[in-house]
């Protein structure tokens, strides 16, 4: 089992799905969440109560822009946020793997380090790029107002201690050719380790 984390715009979907292509299977934590808190899901209602209507929008789902916009300005809100929620995604993981028959699964769980899910991988595996990089891809698309980008960074661990922690690392700071490559011989290397 291989944890996939990075940072804020370092690139780790795109790693993600690199690693899809090559034939892992991918257990994706942002997607359990998004479940999670569909209206009938088991965190809607406790989300609902900690953010009060205004974050409902006409059709019942959450506005979770409007919700990221309050939990990535103020550090109390965002702890509740994750107490309601990383319980739900570790158990949603751990049923996932108890389930899965695939020799290599890619845990991608962005907040692998900041929600102590490092015991369920055997491996950990860091998308790393500069933080100049990562602004840049960020304010390109468009979605993010440079103080959300400043919000979001500061939200995390911090992407060098994390690339310290890992034990693969993956640099983004490149092509996407680059990164591809080096995806494909870390798949290459723990498909080996799989056989001996």
């Amino acid at each position: 089992m291989i944890g996939l984390t990075g940072g804020f715009g370092s690139g780790k979907s795109t790693v993600s799905e690199e690693f899809k292509r090559l034939g892992a299977t991918i257990a994706d934590a942002d997607a359990v969440s998004r479940k999670m808190v569909e209206p009938g899901g088991p965190a809607y209602g406790k989300v609902v109560r900690l953010f009060g209507r205004n974050v409902v929008k006409p059709d019942g789902t959450l506005d979770r822009h409007a919700i990221a916009a309050k939990v990535f300005s103020k550090t109390a809100l965002r702890k509740k946020l994750e107490g309601i929620l990383h319980p739900l995604v570790r158990r949603s993981m751990e049923d996932a793997l108890a389930k899965t028959k695939s020799r290599i699964v890619v845990l991608d769980i962005p907040l692998l380090f900041e929600s102590k899910m490092t015991d369920l991988a055997d491996r950990i595996c860091v998308v790393w790029a500069p933080r100049s990089v990562r602004y840049e891809r960020l304010m390109k698309t468009g979605r993010f107002p440079c103080r959300d980008i400043r919000d979001r960074m500061k939200a995390q661990m911090l992407l060098t201690d994390k690339r310290r922690l890992a034990d693969d690392v993956v640099d983004n700071g490149g092509s996407l050719a680059h990164t591809n490559a080096q995806v494909r011989r870390l798949m290459a290397a723990w498909k080996r380790s799989l056989s001996v």
